[in-house]
């Protein structure tokens, strides 16, 4: 018999943004091809000008570990009609 429960997540949600950029946009942020960074001031432009310049083949995935565990356990759990949440 299955018990009804609260599966709470605390973590932090990230949202990636994927584009297919060009060597000119790398440099004008001073960014190396296939690396990660920690955002710095010189970047807080960068992502409106990403959506500006890359308007239509930009890409926004949600993502985290927290919030992709809890995905995961939605589709898991038994009772479809409970509602999770990630904070």
């Amino acid at each position: 018999m299955a018990r009804e429960g609260i599966l709470l997540g605390y973590g932090n949600p990230l949202l990636d943004i994927s584009v297919n950029g060009t060597e000119e946009f790398l440099n004008k942020y001073d960014l190396k091809p296939d690396n990660a960074i920690l955002a710095e001031d010189k970047h807080k432009s960068m992502y409106s000008d990403m959506a500006k310049t890359f308007a239509d083949h930009v890409e926004y995935i949600p993502g985290g570990a927290t919030l992709n565990a809890i995905k995961l356990a939605q589709v898991r759990l038994t009772t479809r009609s409970q509602n999770v949440c990630c904070n």
